[in-house]
């Protein structure tokens, strides 16, 4: 049995970047959930930079597990709204792990303001549900729900 190349999805459960996902340069990682990595990633071809998550090889083993991950690039594919991202991408790692390249959201992440103590005016905390339940009633209108 060989051994996993470097640019596995093992890498990034072992919290090593892999150096290229498909077509994608990877710059280095946002985020990891419970079944996979979230990286920004640079298309060279189109000049853009994308977020580019990765389905952890363990679950990637498990067709329903794939499938559910494909159904939702393929669904949230479909939706075009200022408040849901873009998806650009549904492509396969090199050992098949399936991967959403999508649109890369400048800013910083909400929960870390939060955990930093960063002061929000209230008319700043309802701008942010409302865009949110927005992006929301749209996925739910086009037949998403959102887990």
């Amino acid at each position: 049995m060989s051994e996993p190349s470097p640019s596995s999805p093992d890498r990034a459960a072992a919290g090593e970047s892999p150096e290229r996902i498909g077509k994608y340069d990877v710059v280095r990682p946002l985020g990891k959930g419970a079944m996979g990595v979230v990286y920004h990633a640079r298309d060279s071809l189109l000049d853009r930079d994308v977020a580019l998550k990765l389905m952890l090889r363990q679950f990637a083993a498990d067709p329903e597990q794939k499938h559910r991950f494909e159904r939702e690039a393929r669904a949230v594919a479909k939706l075009t709204h200022p408040n849901v991202v873009l998806v650009f991408d549904l492509g396969y790692h090199t050992d098949r792990s399936p991967y959403i390249a999508m649109e890369l959201l400048k800013g910083q992440d909400l929960l870390q303001a939060l955990r930093q103590g960063i002061p929000l005016p209230l008319d700043r905390k309802i701008s942010i549900v409302l865009q949110v339940l927005d992006g929301l009633a749209h996925a739910h209108q086009s037949g998403i729900v959102h887990r």
